[in-house]
């Protein structure tokens, strides 16, 4: 799926989702595709990135990554899916951003 596909796809999803939701109807199947297209854009993102020379120690990308997967927790929140996962994921990205220790004072 290119990039224009999956944004495409993403706006879709949530229309459908709002629409859904209006409904009072279920909305955790469009939820799991909504995180599945979430997912590709941000390993998209982050081979653009290596590939246009940012290193994944710059913070610019260090917050777009935490944007993402924070977009991903909620969409999961929404749909009533597991979401701890993301927080991990999150807290790796500030570790490898910030180190250990720093995390441990200041997030955890």
């Amino acid at each position: 799926m290119t990039e224009e596909e999956n944004k495409q796809r993403m706006h879709d999803l949530l229309v459908e989702i709002e629409t859904l939701e209006k409904d009072r109807s279920p909305i955790k199947q469009q939820c799991t595709e909504a995180i599945a297209c979430l997912e590709r854009a941000h390993e998209m993102f982050v081979q653009r990135a290596t590939k246009e020379g940012f290193s994944l120690q710059d913070c610019r990308v260090g917050e777009i990554e935490i944007k993402q997967y924070s977009a991903m927790k909620q969409m999961a929140i929404k749909g009533g899916l597991p979401n701890e996962h993301y927080d991990q994921r999150i807290r790796e990205v500030r570790v490898r951003l910030f180190g250990e220790q720093m995390v441990k004072d200041n997030f955890d």
